[in-house]
């Protein structure tokens, strides 16, 4: 069956926009759970890079994908990552990584528009650079399938080392047949736009499961009597741990706490100084 390559990535700007919509409301109207924006601004990132790509030739330059399209599909990439990251092991990876993809993905396609005018060089440089963010992606959701045996994160794991492994075979495949471009129908980029259509909606949809899973078991926790230590006020946790009140209200609600003084315990505090 032959499958058209521009037809598959307007396919992808359908499902990608459904997506970034179905995200955006969760963000609105839900709890949101540390990594939430960065992986909405990662599927907006990889949106735009699909559309550039889509009015490539016919309405757009072909400048505009290789040097905007590009960029904002790395920095995507990263977004994505970062989410993860933030989500499954609650750490943050610098913004600094990601505009060092960018940068150095642009010295690379330049040399290889400019200098050597080549798509499968070019496409070299983006394929190893998107399949080290997706590599990374599954070993930060193996970390936390290692802590926390969620079946989700295993599905993660599986779907970021395919799509790892399919990137990082296009990145050298291509080099090795130069005569092959953008949008022939053969096998080779059926395969890639295929899996990287497939993955994109996969793992969007694993994490939007994922966050209704946490919410979910903070919901239960919430419901159940929560006990408390009447002298420090200590809150008891379901593994037998104990955690500061403060803590414990941060993590529920996600929110930060800030300390103030209520009108009674102001009367009292100003007693206790004038009796001193």
């Amino acid at each position: 069956m032959t499958i058209d390559i521009k037809t598959l990535l307007i396919f992808a700007v359908f499902t990608s926009t459904l997506f970034a919509g179905v995200q955006y409301y969760y963000q609105r109207f839900h709890k949101k759970y540390p990594g939430a924006r960065e992986w909405l601004w990662g599927s907006l990132c990889i949106l735009i890079c699909y559309i550039f790509v889509v009015f490539r030739e016919n309405y757009l330059p072909d400048w505009t994908s290789i040097f905007i399209g590009n960029s904002f599909l790395i920095y995507g990439t990263y977004l994505r990552l970062r989410a993860s990251s933030l989500f499954s092991l609650k750490k943050d990876i610098s913004p600094k990584w990601g505009l060092a993809a960018v940068v150095t993905l642009l010295l690379w396609v330049l040399v290889f528009y400019f200098i050597e005018d080549s798509i499968a060089w070019r496409s070299l440089g983006l394929m190893i650079l998107c399949s080290l963010f997706l590599f990374t992606s599954s070993i930060v959701y193996w970390r936390a399938y290692l802590l926390k045996k969620h079946f989700l994160y295993l599905c993660m794991i599986v779907s970021f080392f395919v799509y790892a492994c399919v990137v990082f075979w296009r990145a050298f495949y291509w080099p090795m047949h130069p005569t092959i471009q953008l949008f022939d129908n053969n096998v080779f980029q059926q395969i890639f736009f295929l899996v990287a259509v497939v993955v994109d909606i996969v793992t969007t949809q694993l994490f939007l499961m994922m966050n209704n899973t946490r919410l979910a078991t903070d919901l239960h926790d919430l419901q159940i009597m929560i006990p408390i230590c009447s002298y420090c006020k200590k809150i008891k946790l379901s593994n037998n741990q104990w955690e500061g009140l403060e803590d414990f209200l941060a993590r529920q609600t996600q929110k930060d706490l800030s300390h103030s003084i209520c009108p009674s315990c102001q009367k009292n505090l100003a007693k206790e100084i004038d009796e001193a």
